[in-house]
């Protein structure tokens, strides 16, 4: 909503209206967006979060006191991360073409194909920066994978899948969820 002239979370009950617990602030990039970050809280506004009781109300010109109201649901959960079986058929689907194993270097001394994939990425270094693994558990910002797949400034050689095209951010979001969820073997 680019037209929006303040945001603000409330505290207040579905169809209730409540007081501005925090103020949020406009992006200077993206002035659709508006967020906080570190704001005190008491432990009141907490247990507010937890009965599902606090809201986001966004001003307009048109309507100073709010012109749309999104309810906060803490009850809400996640989706589950994705299996690496699924993430075979996605995220993982090119790699075996490349990482065929067997060979003496990069990129077909690793075996990306699709029974080897676990056993080559989880809690293996990295070859060409063998401080990182190329899959932490729990650690997608530190896992190399997710470096290659993203292009990060900071990899060694080129972005994966190498010369494209790339995978789109929700596939890469999946990666990092699986990830994040302990990249099991399943």
């Amino acid at each position: 909503m680019d037209d929006a002239t303040a945001a603000e979370v409330d505290s207040g009950a579905a169809g209730a209206s409540g007081a501005k617990l925090v103020g949020l602030t406009k992006d200077s990039v993206n002035m659709g967006h508006w967020s906080i970050e570190l704001a005190t809280i008491a432990a009141s506004d907490l247990g507010n979060f937890n009965a599902n009781k606090l809201y986001v109300n966004v001003m307009t010109p048109a309507d100073p006191n709010g012109a749309i109201r999104g309810q906060i649901n803490a009850s809400s959960t996640p989706p589950a991360a994705p299996t690496l079986t699924q993430l075979k058929s996605t995220a993982f689907s090119v790699c075996g073409g490349c990482h065929t194993g067997g060979g003496t270097s990069l990129p077909a001394s690793m075996d990306l194909t699709p029974s080897h994939i676990y056993a080559s990425i989880v809690s293996v270094a990295s070859v060409e920066q063998p401080a990182l693994q190329r899959v932490k558990p729990g650690d997608p910002n530190n896992s190399y994978v997710v470096q290659k797949l993203e292009g990060a400034a900071t990899i060694t050689g080129a972005r994966m899948p190498f010369g494209g095209p790339y995978l789109d951010q929700a596939t890469i979001d999946q990666v990092r969820a699986w990830i994040t969820a302990g990249a099991a073997n399943n």
